[in-house]
């Protein structure tokens, strides 16, 4: 894993900070903050991760790990692939780990394609040459991982 030295290189950390300032807006004092307002503000945040109403399995990365996404999974017919944290009082949590190894898998594809300038910016208007470009560069991760 690379250290991260700009904010675009941060996806998820900025998107979750974007969205924790909606209710905590810069340069809040965090003393006056009570434990209350907290855990309502993680829920909120929870609630916005199913927005999806049809789907096999929900998948996610360790930080979505909390029982009532799981929950909520479930109501919905899903079944959750979420490892847990090192962290999580529940001893023995299941989940499909083969799932979650290819969820891994697209992740840091997804990453090292960022990588490429020209997928990176969207270079190439037309579908069709930003698709033959996506090609390219997976090839090319491809061939540097042998």
């Amino acid at each position: 894993m690379h250290k991260h030295y700009a904010s675009w290189e941060r996806d998820l950390n900025e998107h979750t900070n974007g969205l924790a300032r909606e209710y905590l807006p810069k340069k809040t004092e965090f003393i006056g903050i009570e434990y209350d307002e907290i855990l309502a503000i993680q829920k909120w945040h929870d609630s916005l991760v199913l927005k999806i109403k049809e789907a096999g399995y929900f998948i996610a990365d360790k930080e979505y790990d909390s029982e009532l996404i799981r929950k909520q999974a479930k109501e919905l017919g899903m079944g959750s692939v979420i490892p847990k944290r090192s962290n999580t009082q529940k001893s023995a949590i299941y989940f499909e780990k083969h799932i979650d190894q290819s969820r891994h898998l697209m992740e840091n594809l997804l990453a090292r394609l960022k990588y490429f300038r020209r997928i990176s910016i969207r270079f190439y208007k037309l579908s069709r040459y930003f698709k033959a470009m996506i090609y390219i560069a997976c090839a090319i991760i491809w061939m540097n991982s042998k």
